[in-house]
C-alpha cells in the first residue's frame, strides 16, 4: 500500500509538517529509505524520485515487498529558500545529527527525523547533487569498514566510489554509528534536471533494492564494469579574487606539470599559471568565469597507470573507481 505520510516537527517558535511517502507490503521485514534534499539548493534529485515512484507504480509495484520510504525533501525550509542550509538558524542540516541536547530547530529536527523515519532502517541511501558552481562526476561515497555500504557502492555501477572520511556529526556517520548501511550518491549540476538520470535512477534502484530482497522477483540487469582504484586526490583553492582561463575540462587528462588554467587579476594585471603537480583526471571544477578568493576550484584523480584513459561521464555501468586518502 501506498500512502503519504507527515512528520510533524515543533522547536521554539517553528514548526515543519515533513511530507514523505511510505510503501507498505504485507511482508514489512525489511526497510529501505531514500532521501534527498539534505541541502535545499540540490534539487535534482528531488525530480528524480518523483519520477522514480512513478514509474515504480506503473512497472514494479506487483513484485514488491518489504517496506521502501521516500522522502524527496528533508530541508523543506532550504529548498523553500534555495539555500543548502536551514535558514531558520543558517546551519548546514548534514552536520547536525548527533544525540547530545538539541539547542537549534536544525539539531532537533535532524534528531526527530532520525528516530522516527530512519532509525528503523535496514539501509539507507542518501542522495545530494553539486554545487551550482563547483561540479563533480556522478559518484557514491561510503565508509570502508561497512560491507554492505562497500556492495551498494558496487552495485551502483558508478564510474567513482570515494572510500569517505567521517565528518563530525554527518548524517552517515550517525548510520554507521547506530549500526544502519548507508550510501551517499552524488550526481552533477545543481539547477539543470537531466532525463538520462531517468535510466540511472531506476537501474541502480531495482539493483541495490534487489540486494536487499524487496522484490519477489528478480531483475536481470547488466553487469558493472571491473573496479579501478584511485588512492589519492588532489584539490587546490584560490589565493585570490581572480579571472579564469580554462584549458583542461572535467574528466580530462592532465600530465604532471602541465598548464591546466590561467588565473588573471585584472586589478594588477598579474598572471598566474595552475600546473597540475600529477598525472590524473580532472574530477571537480569551478564552473563560473570568475574565482572568489579560497574557493575550492579544481581537484584531480591521481593515476599512475600509463597511458592515462579517460572517461565520459556516462554515468551507467562504467568504472568504480576508490579514493583512500582525500587531502580535503
Amino acid at each position: 500500500m501506498k500512502s503519504l505520510k507527515t512528520l510533524s516537527v515543533a522547536f521554539a517558535d517553528t514548526s515543519l509538517e515533513l511530507p514523505y511517502i511510505e510503501y507498505d507490503s504485507w511482508k514489512p521485514w525489511k526497510r529501505i529509505a531514500i532521501i534527498s534534499g539534505v541541502h535545499g539548493d540540490e534539487i535534482n534529485w528531488i525530480k528524480i524520485i518523483h519520477d522514480f515512484m512513478e514509474w515504480f507504480d506503473h512497472h514494479i509495484w506487483e513484485a514488491f515487498q518489504w517496506t521502501l520510504v521516500f522522502v524527496p525533501i528533508v530541508n523543506v525550509f532550504g529548498y523553500l529558500k534555495w539555500k543548502r542550509r536551514v535558514p531558520i538558524d543558517n546551519v548546514d542540516l548534514n552536520r547536525s545529527f548527533f544525540s547530545a541536547e538539541p539547542k537549534s530547530f536544525s539539531t532537533y529536527f535532524a534528531q526527530k527525523f532520525f528516530n522516527k523515519i530512519l532509525a528503523w532502517s535496514d539501509a539507507v541511501i542518501d542522495i545530494h547533487d553539486a554545487w551550482e558552481r563547483d561540479v563533480l562526476p556522478p559518484h557514491s561515497r561510503f565508509f570502508p569498514n561497512d560491507p554492505t555500504s562497500a556492495k551498494m557502492a558496487e552495485l551502483l555501477g558508478t564510474k567513482i566510489a570515494i572510500k569517505r572520511k567521517w565528518k563530525k556529526w554527518m548524517l552517515a556517520k550517525y548510520l554507521e554509528k547506530n549500526a544502519i548501511p548507508s550510501l551517499t550518491v552524488e550526481v552533477w549540476w545543481n539547477k539543470k534536471y537531466n532525463i538520462k538520470w531517468q535510466k540511472l535512477i531506476h537501474v541502480w534502484s531495482i539493483r541495490i533494492l534487489d540486494y536487499f530482497w524487496i522484490f519477489s522477483q528478480s531483475y536481470e540487469l547488466p553487469n558493472v564494469h571491473e573496479m579501478s582504484i584511485y588512492t589519492k586526490r588532489y584539490a587546490f583553492k584560490a589565493a585570490s579574487t581572480w579571472l579564469v582561463e580554462v584549458y583542461k575540462e572535467l574528466q580530462d587528462v592532465v600530465l604532471q606539470w602541465e598548464v591546466v588554467w590561467l588565473f588573471f587579476d585584472p586589478l594588477t594585471q598579474k598572471k598566474v599559471e595552475l600546473i597540475s603537480p600529477v598525472n590524473g583526471i580532472v574530477f571537480s571544477i569551478w564552473t563560473a568565469n570568475s574565482i572568489y578568493a579560497w574557493a575550492k576550484i579544481i581537484s584531480f584523480l591521481v593515476t599512475h597507470k600509463f597511458p592515462i584513459e579517460t572517461f565520459s561521464l556516462d554515468p551507467v555501468y562504467d568504472w568504480l573507481c576508490t579514493f583512500e586518502d582525500c587531502p580535503m
